[in-house]
């Protein structure tokens, strides 16, 4: 599925967002952890991915699944979802 056809399938509309204070984690496991464009199984993005021990904000979670954002090394950011149990939480980021 392309990137087009994909985010009209998961429309944003899909999602209700209820953002809490962000989280920093750690991407866990084996194997790429993919990116989804909203919280469902049938939004995928398979062209874009994390890989073990890359860092990440995480927002909130919603169908197990975090709303995360990626700092790349070179400057890209990428945001999106990616499955929880891919996440390893590291506490919060802001002050109290």
């Amino acid at each position: 599925m392309e990137i087009v056809d994909l985010l009209k399938e998961c429309k944003i509309s899909d999602v209700v967002d209820s953002y809490t204070s962000p989280t920093s984690g750690e991407i866990v496991g084996k194997g790429r952890a993919r990116f989804y464009v909203a919280p469902f199984e049938r939004c995928i993005s398979k062209d874009v991915f994390l890989i073990t021990n890359d860092r990440v904000i995480i927002y909130n979670e919603m169908h197990g699944f975090s709303h995360i954002t990626y700092y790349g090394k070179s400057g890209s950011v990428v945001e999106g979802w990616i499955r929880s149990n891919r996440i390893k939480y590291a506490g919060d980021i802001m002050p109290k």
